[in-house]
């Protein structure tokens, strides 16, 4: 009988994740059964096709994961020939195969869309990972009120925070963006941020204890300013010879006074009340 022959396999490079077929074809001149043994790495196998005459293909199907990374030298493929009831003859050929190494991108943990307050304080955590260990480095693009409060850079694994602190006037929808970077490449996420209004209550300037003489004559003025813009209306608790003389309502700011004409046989110590009302609150001031 005459020996089984197997065709040439060249050397393989394969990146990491990636995957090569490579086909082959042994040949009996004598039709005997042709079988195929492969010596090779996990990630490799053999995908064969039935024997047609004296000629059987197939390939070598490669498909390395992460972590693969190379060099696998010396790997056999043997094809074998039953020569029954004469000895069986073989062939064996030899390839190299190179698996390259491919970084993989780091992951950013996916935030949902966060609410606050103006005046209050929101903190919003910032998970990253990388599979290869890579260093990464932590950024983010967002509106002067937020800052990052937690680490800026981890290998492998990095768990960090966005704080945002917005003041009065922030009420606004923000589009906030989160960076990872590596020395491969950068990744990014976004996630909304909406910062609802918070009513400011208005403020009364303070008012001095007040003294005038019965028959007397005192006006005191009053200001009450809303940083909102707010509708206010003023009202006060006053003896009877007390009235409010200027406006009672104002938007944001307003300025009035009230005025006191004690008679004779009025003389007495009086705690006087000022309200502003907007409608949102109600605040008071005594003198």
């Amino acid at each position: 009988d005459r020996n089984v022959t197997l065709t040439a396999i060249a050397n393989q490079t394969v990146p990491e994740a990636g995957t090569a077929d490579v086909g082959f074809s042994a040949t009996d001149e004598d039709g005997d059964a042709i079988s195929f043994e492969l010596t090779a790495p996990g990630f490799a196998s053999l995908n064969l096709n039935l024997q047609s005459g004296n000629t059987r293909t197939g390939s070598i199907h490669i498909a390395p994961g992460y972590d693969d990374a190379g060099p696998y030298l010396g790997n056999r493929l043997r094809a074998t020939a039953n020569h029954a009831p004469l000895v069986d003859s073989f062939f064996d050929v030899f390839f190299d195969i190179t698996v390259t190494d491919v970084d993989r991108a780091s992951v950013i943990d996916p935030i949902a869309d966060q609410t606050v307050a103006e005046a209050a304080t929101l903190d919003v955590p910032v998970h990253a990972s990388d599979a290869d260990g890579d260093l990464m480095t932590l950024t983010a693009m967002m509106p002067g009120f937020g800052s990052i409060t937690g680490p800026t850079t981890g290998s492998g694994d990095l768990s960090s925070s966005l704080r945002f602190t917005p003041g009065y006037d922030d009420a606004n929808s923000y589009s906030i963006s989160v960076w990872i970077t590596t020395s491969f490449g950068s990744v990014h996420i976004f996630f909304g941020l909406t910062v609802t209004p918070t009513d400011r209550p208005p403020v009364i300037d303070p008012i001095a204890d007040k003294t005038v003489a019965e028959g007397g004559t005192l006006d005191v003025p009053v200001h009450a300013s809303d940083a909102d813009g707010d509708l206010m209306t003023l009202t006060a608790m006053l003896p009877g010879f007390g009235s409010i003389t200027g406006p009672t309502t104002g938007s944001g700011d307003l300025s009035s006074s009230l005025r006191f004409t004690p008679g004779f046989g009025a003389s007495a110590d009086y705690t006087i009340f000022i309200w502003i009302t907007t409608p949102i609150i109600t605040v008071h001031a005594t003198f």
